[in-house]
């Protein structure tokens, strides 16, 4: 009955794809098109890519972006789109998982989020997640498209099989739309933990109200591990609030300029109290910029606990087409404060080497801390 169902459904999903490409008129494909291309050609980082590859048609746009063969460059069409720009805006219909990955096995489930399906659901940190919808993990392409397919419409359903021990557990679960709490904050002591899942639009003001909560902290730590991406514009506009007047913030470097963004008032937070930043090798773009801009201006205040940082020092622009679908594409590097060295597949060094083993349910670096 389970394989019935999910046929059906992967049948209506293919048709409504097909009927939605075949309603666009041909005037606005070739604009799409030609809009793509131009953009390549102007604003993309490595645009001598483009030098021998002819237009593509507009079905052909997928495989056109890939060919260029930049991680953070993708095309995605209309249905795709929709479904990044509610990740852009912190909106999912999903399971509500987090997962890494260890070398070429399955992915293991390293956090879950609360109220969400998955929790609902019964599904573990710790769980080895085989397939979904029937399909092996060892079928997908990547990590990333693997997560993609728990993703869908709302309440639509989805089979995931997980290995827990020596058990392989069976899982129906309906997909629902759900926010990321962007920062949850605990008090211990005199030492005030905040986690911050993702610098998505939104996360400045949550930031700000909660730290003038924790005013009377003498010590604080940032969680960011498993923070992968985030808006810019958050992350700078936090970090204006603990620099001093006009220090660099963010250099950005694009094929005909280089922009220096700076802190444009004087601080509200001080930076005299000590802070511990966790990060992990999901640390990435925005939260790198947060962590490695308060270790450069507070080095001896600052101090980057747990793993190497992902190392992503680059930006991407995002824009949308009229028929829904929309181009992510590199537009320039970016290097923190005013360095010459770029953190790009680099990433941060921690000061002090601290592992939390996603296969246990207990938080090992938080428990090294005496924070758990």
């Amino acid at each position: 009955v389970l394989k019935k169902e999910l046929q059906k459904l992967i049948l209506k999903q293919k048709a409504e794809k097909e009927e939605t490409t075949s309603k666009i008129s041909e005037s606005i494909k070739q604009s799409v098109v030609k809009g793509i291309v131009q953009l390549l050609k102007t604003k993309f980082t490595e645009k001598e890519k483009l030098a021998n590859l002819p237009d593509p048609k507009y079905d052909q746009l997928s495989d056109f972006v890939a060919q260029l063969w930049e991680k953070y460059t993708k095309y995605y069409t209309p249905g795709e789109g929709k479904v990044l720009l509610e990740k852009l805006q912190n909106e999912f219909a999903g399971i509500g998982v987090y997962l890494i990955q260890e070398e070429n096995q399955n992915p293991i489930v390293a956090g879950v989020i609360e109220n969400t399906p998955a929790e609902k659901a019964g599904i573990k940190v710790g769980d080895s997640i085989i397939s979904v919808d029937g399909k092996a993990f060892s079928s997908f392409a990547n990590l990333e498209t693997f997560i993609e397919k728990l993703k869908g419409e709302k309440w639509t359903p989805v089979a995931v099989e997980v290995k827990r021990g020596d058990q392989n557990l069976h899982f129906w679960i309906r997909r629902e739309k759900f926010q990321i709490p962007l920062v949850k904050t605990k008090k211990i002591g005199t030492t005030c933990y905040m986690r911050i899942s993702s610098f998505d639009l939104g996360t400045k003001k949550k930031f700000d109200e909660e730290m003038r909560k924790l005013s009377s902290c003498q010590m604080f730590a940032f969680d960011l591990r498993n923070n992968p991406w985030g808006v810019v514009d958050e992350v700078v506009g936090i970090l204006d609030e603990f620099l001093p007047l006009n220090k660099p913030i963010l250099s950005i470097i694009s094929q005909d300029k280089k922009e220096i963004l700076t802190s444009k008032k004087e601080p509200i937070f001080s930076g005299d109290k000590p802070i511990a930043i966790l990060i992990n090798e999901q640390t990435a773009s925005a939260a790198e910029i947060f962590a490695g801009v308060l270790k450069h201006y507070f080095p001896e205040k600052v101090s980057l606990i747990g793993e190497k940082s992902y190392g992503k020092g680059s930006v991407q622009e995002v824009v949308q087409f009229k028929e829904g679908s929309v181009l992510k594409y590199t537009i320039a590097l970016r290097n923190i404060a005013d360095k010459e060295q770029s953190i790009n597949h680099e990433g941060l060094k921690p000061d002090l080497l601290l592992h939390d083993d996603p296969k246990t349910p207990e938080d090992e670096a938080l428990k090294k801390l005496g924070l758990e």
